[in-house]
C-alpha cells in the first residue's frame, strides 16, 4: 500500500509540476511600459550651497541632475528586449541673490530619445524573482541651456537648444513582484556626443517600476 501511495503522490506531483511549468510559459509577457526616476551626475556637476555677506546678502546654489523617464519595450526573445526611452533631466548650475533684489540663474535641461537593447541573464520561464540585465543604446540628446535674471525692473529668460548624438551603456536588476509587474533599479553611463569627458556625460542612477502585458510565444 505504501508503495502504491508513493507512486500516486509522485505522479500527481509530476502532473502538477508540468501544469505549473506550462502556466509559467503561458505567462511570458510580450510588452512592457516602465516609469523611472533618476539622478544624473554630470561630469561638471558640483552640488553645493554657499552663503556669504559682503556689501549685502549673497547666496549661490549649485544642484540638479534629477529627472524622470518613460520606457516602452517589446520582447525579442525569452531573454532580450527592444527598448525606446524618453526622459527629461534638469540641472541648476548657478543661482545668486544680492540684497534680495536680483536673482541670476543658469541651468540645463536634457531631453534624450534613446533606442536600445536589454539582455536579461535569466529567463522568466524559470520563475525567478531576481533578473539581472545589461543594456546599451543610442539616440539624440536635446540639451537646452537656460539663462536669465529676475529683479525689480525686469525679468529675462534665454533658452538655447542644441542637438547632440550619444549613447548609453549600463545594467540593473528587475525584482519581479508578479507576472505583470516588477520593481527595477539600474545604473547607466551616458556618452553625450559619444565623448565620456563631455560636460553633460555622466552616470545616471535610477529606480522605478515595470508593467507587463500581452503573450509571447
Amino acid at each position: 500500500m505504501k508503495t502504491k501511495y508513493r507512486l500516486v503522490v509522485a505522479v500527481l506531483g509530476l502532473v502538477s509540476l508540468t501544469a505549473f511549468s506550462g502556466q509559467a510559459s503561458a505567462q511570458l509577457k510580450s510588452t512592457s511600459i516602465g516609469c523611472r526616476g533618476s539622478f544624473w551626475h554630470m561630469n561638471d556637476q558640483t552640488n553645493s550651497v554657499h552663503v556669504s555677506s559682503r556689501w549685502g546678502d549673497e547666496s549661490s546654489v549649485h544642484t540638479g541632475g534629477g529627472g524622470g523617464w518613460l520606457i516602452l519595450a517589446s520582447r525579442l526573445s525569452d531573454m532580450s528586449w527592444l527598448e525606446v526611452q524618453v526622459g527629461a533631466v534638469g540641472q541648476m548650475d548657478k543661482l545668486e541673490t544680492t540684497n534680495y533684489t536680483r536673482e541670476e540663474f543658469e541651468g540645463y535641461v536634457i531631453t534624450p530619445l534613446l533606442f536600445g537593447v536589454r539582455y536579461e541573464f535569466m529567463s522568466p520561464r524559470n520563475r525567478t524573482a531576481l533578473i539581472p540585465y545589461v543594456g546599451f543604446g543610442a539616440g539624440p540628446y536635446w540639451i537646452s541651456k537656460v539663462q536669465g535674471h529676475n529683479d525689480i525692473m525686469e525679468d529675462e529668460v534665454n533658452i538655447d537648444t542644441n542637438l547632440k548624438p550619444g549613447g548609453y551603456l549600463g545594467g540593473g536588476m528587475n525584482f519581479r513582484l508578479a507576472s505583470w509587474c516588477a520593481f527595477n533599479f539600474d545604473m547607466k553611463y551616458h556618452f553625450i556626443d559619444f565623448d565620456k569627458n563631455y560636460d553633460r556625460s555622466g552616470f545616471d542612477y535610477g529606480i522605478g517600476m515595470n508593467f507587463y502585458w500581452g503573450q509571447f510565444e
